[in-house]
């Protein structure tokens, strides 16, 4: 079984491949859990909006996320989505 800093590794490596490094430069794990029933880690990332108040404040920038699906057994990854934050302000 591929534990949570494989799973974690493995989705940073399948965003920064398929967003590119200059979009995915400043990565940071949201939440991370494992389904054990599907044998599936469900890790969500952050990367920084491309909002333009991003450039003024960057340490208070807005922040994209995504959720991955990461098989347990294997490490691959199966799915990115955009996750939306409820109740974000």
């Amino acid at each position: 079984m591929v534990g949570v800093k494989e799973a974690v590794q493995k989705s940073a490596e399948f965003a920064t491949e398929v967003l590119g490094a200059d979009r995915a430069h400043d990565l940071r794990v949201e939440e991370v859990e494992l389904d054990e029933a599907n044998h599936r880690w469900m890790v969500t990332l952050s990367i920084p909006s491309f909002d333009a108040a991003n450039f003024l404040s960057p340490e208070y920038a807005k922040r994209d996320y995504r959720a991955f699906t990461v098989n347990a057994d294997s490490g691959v990854v199966l799915a990115m989505r955009i996750r939306e934050l409820t109740g974000a302000v």
